[in-house]
């Protein structure tokens, strides 16, 4: 439109139906374009430049990446080596550490004590100490020198100069010539033993290795003299001790061998044990010694008879125990053998004296009682009868006490030889002690009536033989003897039941007159077993104090009470009354009479005690009997004084009343004791005067108030002038000596009146009241005539 040239560009408008067109002059293109081109061309002139100078810098930098990676690879393979060389240096260190801390748990748990020492030597080069540098716990143990104590310190400090020299010079050739060694060293300051090694750990260093053998030294001290003794044992010995191969061949016995046997100890070696014992004794020796073969164990008290040299046989005693090897296999037997024929001859001589009489060589009462029972026992299962004789000597004691018990002890031994004689080779002969002889006769046949005749026919020839003339002292002496005779039933006796039936028969003889023969009476066992029932049911009654007191009054001329009698009574739960007669005698035989004597003074004394404080009864007298073994008892004195101090009884009005038997024995203890009482007062009477034996020079030394008229005198004192007579003379004797009378047994008002004629002050009896108990006695004075309608029984 201006005529320029332009240069146009379309452009489509979208979704529209134009078309939009711009023009620009071609001169402004062109140096625009121009422009451009210029400006492209000095930009890449700018960036050929540019590339050149990149490039140069990339082919330098090429270069210096290749000499880097050169570097990087040195230095890679430098780091390599460097890292091996560390890990290799740690992998030391590692080992190192763990053979230090191996060393140290060595070191500290080493059951030996170690210690590390370092040698100080003198300008000579000579060592004269050295100093501890390390020691573990175990130094200590063995030491007894805590660890603390020792560490850094010399030896010169420790120990003593004397121990440490000889240690020092063998520490010397350790540490300076590398010596090792191993030693034992004694310490005397500790009194303990060290077994040491010690070795070079460096120049003048070294380690001691150190274990207290103390121990061990005195269990080989111990061994050592244990062995000495063992030798000495074995050669000092009396015993003899064997080693036996298992084949039981002799490897070594001790020299007592000699002494026992009569053999050199030599000579028997390799032989057998067979050839010396008694060949009924071998199977015992060869069942033991093998059963310590097989089972290991040891057998004890082997008894068994050997050979002596001379041809005797010897008793011996052996144990046996296993010989053992080190892996404790049984190699044989071993054991101590001791001679016991001196104890054997013992006991055969105490089995003669446990079953035999050692006077008359006869079965004694253990071995009789023995062979009954076998004869019992036989006689129930063949339903034989047998016999039993109970032999007691007559007045045997005389002999004894005439000639002596040496030609008794002779008289015992012809008549056990009689005895003998006359029975039977299966008959029993025993003596059971003192003068009694037992025969057994077994196997009577099944009759009774024949047993019994055979039986006496034995006894009558016994009594035939005894009764011949024996030797003593060179003259001739008669004896004759008692027999007893029970039969053995077959029913089932029992031993002790035949001995007491046969000793019953045998009383029975002698109260038959002696020299005879009495077969056992059934009513006689019934007898003693009712006496033994009655005994105890006194021994009961004593434990339970079922007895009672009675008091019987005494009289004057008057009639008047002045005192009373204590009466002992019996009232049997079952039986009723017992009469005194019965169990008073029973008392004195079996001993029961000092406790029943005790308990009644005890009683007598409280009731005594009792009428003392009662104004009616005050100043009455109580009698009290006493038997003749409670009196001569060492106690009897301090009883009846205890008795009147407990209950605070007037002694004064005690009497104690004696009977005529007290003064056959000891008549000066009697008298002493009387004197001893009468101190405190108590009185006493003389029972039942004139019916025994009393010599009339005791009677007046005795310290005696009254005597007793005896009721035997006094009962017929009215129709029997011989009564009389007695009656008047004791009155008079008693008189005379200024003792009072007292009459008992008074019964009949003729009675009385005759003795009161006569001078008698005192009297007792039925006339004036019976036995009654304490709270019925009568006071005052009595009625005859009343009393008399009521008499009957016994005081």
């Amino acid at each position: 439109m201006d005529g320029r040239r332009r240069v146009y560009t379309g452009y489509k408008v979208p979704d529209l139906p134009f078309l939009v067109l711009a023009g620009e002059p071609y001169d402004m293109v062109m140096a625009a374009w121009w422009r451009k081109f210029w400006i492209l061309s000095l930009g890449w002139l700018a960036v050929a430049a540019l590339s050149l100078l990149v490039l140069r810098g990339y082919l330098r930098t090429a270069r210096y990446d290749r000499q880097l990676q050169a570097n990087h690879e040195s230095l890679q393979r430098m780091n390599r080596a460097l890292k091996q060389e560390i890990g290799e240096r740690r992998e030391a260190e590692r080992a190192i550490k763990a053979s230090e801390a191996r060393f140290r748990a060595l070191f500290d748990n080493s059951l030996s004590g170690v210690a590390v020492h370092e040698l100080i030597l003198d300008e000579a080069g000579q060592a004269t100490d050295y100093v501890f540098t390390l020691v573990n716990p175990a130094f200590e143990r063995h030491t007894g020198i805590p660890v603390s104590v020792v560490l850094g310190r010399r030896a010169t400090e420790l120990f003593p100069a004397a121990e440490l020299e000889p240690l020092i010079a063998r520490y010397a050739r350790v540490g300076l010539e590398g010596e090792s060694i191993t030693f034992e060293q004694y310490m005397p300051s500790s009194g303990q033993h060290f077994s040491v090694g010690a070795f070079q750990t460096g120049p003048g260093r070294f380690a001691a290795i150190i274990d207290n053998i103390t121990a061990r030294k005195q269990a080989e001290e111990d061994l050592r003299r244990s062995e000495e003794k063992y030798r000495f044992l074995v050669e000092n010995s009396y015993d003899i001790i064997y080693l036996f191969t298992p084949d039981g061949r002799i490897s070594f016995v001790s020299p007592s061998w000699r002494h026992l046997m009569g053999h050199d100890p030599q000579s028997v070696i390799g032989r057998h044990y067979a050839e010396f014992v008694h060949p009924n004794d071998l199977p015992l020796c060869h069942r033991a010694f093998a059963s310590v073969l097989q089972h290991g164990h040891m057998e004890q008290d082997i008894e068994y008879r050997v050979r002596h040299l001379d041809g005797g046989w010897r008793w011996h005693n052996s144990s046996a125990m296993p010989s053992r090897d080190d892996l404790g296999r049984i190699t044989g037997f071993q054991g101590i053998a001791r001679d016991i024929t001196a104890r054997k001859q013992a006991e055969d001589e105490i089995r003669t004296l446990a079953f035999f009489d050692p006077l008359t060589q006869l079965p004694n009462r253990r071995l009789l009682m023995d062979r009954l029972d076998q004869a019992l026992t036989a006689a129930a299962r063949t339903r034989h009868h047998g016999a039993l004789l109970f032999i007691d000597l007559d007045h045997f004691k005389v002999l004894n006490d005439t000639l002596g018990h040496d030609q008794g002890d002779s008289l015992l031994i012809q008549v056990g030889e009689r005895i003998r004689c006359c029975v039977r080779d299966v008959d029993s002969v025993a003596r059971l002690g003192g003068d009694e002889f037992v025969v057994m006769l077994p196997d009577l046949g099944a009759d009774r009536a024949a047993a019994a005749t055979r039986a006496e026919g034995v006894a009558e020839k016994i009594l035939s033989a005894l009764n011949v003339p024996y030797l003593l002292c060179g003259r001739e002496h008669h004896t004759t003897a008692s027999i007893g005779i029970t039969l053995m039933e077959p029913r089932g006796m029992r031993v002790d039941e035949v001995m007491k039936r046969a000793d019953l028969a045998m009383y029975q003889s002698k109260s038959a007159g002696r020299n005879t023969l009495r077969f056992f009476d059934p009513s006689m066992q019934a007898m003693i077993s009712a006496r033994a029932a009655l005994e105890a049911d006194l021994r009961r009654a004593l434990q339970e104090e079922a007895f009672q007191l009675h008091y019987q009054p005494l009289v004057d001329d008057a009639g008047h009470i002045t005192g009373a009698e204590a009466l002992l009574r019996w009232n049997h739960p079952e039986r009723g009354p017992v009469p005194p007669s019965e169990f008073i005698p029973l008392a004195e035989d079996t001993g029961l009479i000092l406790p029943l004597g005790q308990w009644v003074l005890d009683r007598a004394c409280a009731q005594l005690a009792a009428w003392a404080r009662d104004p009616r009864r005050r100043g009455m007298r109580l009698a009290v009997n006493v038997s003749p073994r409670q009196f001569r008892d060492p106690r009897f004195t301090e009883e009846v004084l205890a008795a009147i101090d407990r209950h605070g009884a007037p002694g004064g009005q005690l009497t104690l009343e004696i009977t005529e038997s007290l003064l056959l024995e000891d008549v000066e203890d009697t008298i002493a004791k009387m004197r001893t009482l009468r101190e405190r007062g108590v009185g006493f009477a003389l029972d039942d005067f004139g019916t025994g034996y009393s010599s009339l020079t005791y009677l007046k030394r005795l310290p005696l108030d009254a005597v007793k008229i005896d009721r035997s005198f006094v009962r017929d004192v009215l129709t029997d002038t011989n009564d009389a007579a007695i009656a008047r003379t004791i009155l008079a004797l008693a008189g005379a000596l200024g003792l009072r009378v007292i009459a008992e047994g008074v019964e009949t008002q003729e009675q009385w009146a005759w003795l009161r004629h006569q001078g008698c002050q005192a009297h007792q009896g039925y006339l004036f009241g019976h036995p009654v108990p304490a709270d019925a006695l009568p006071e005052g004075q009595t009625d005859p005539a009343q009393a008399q309608r009521c008499a009957g029984g016994e005081s």
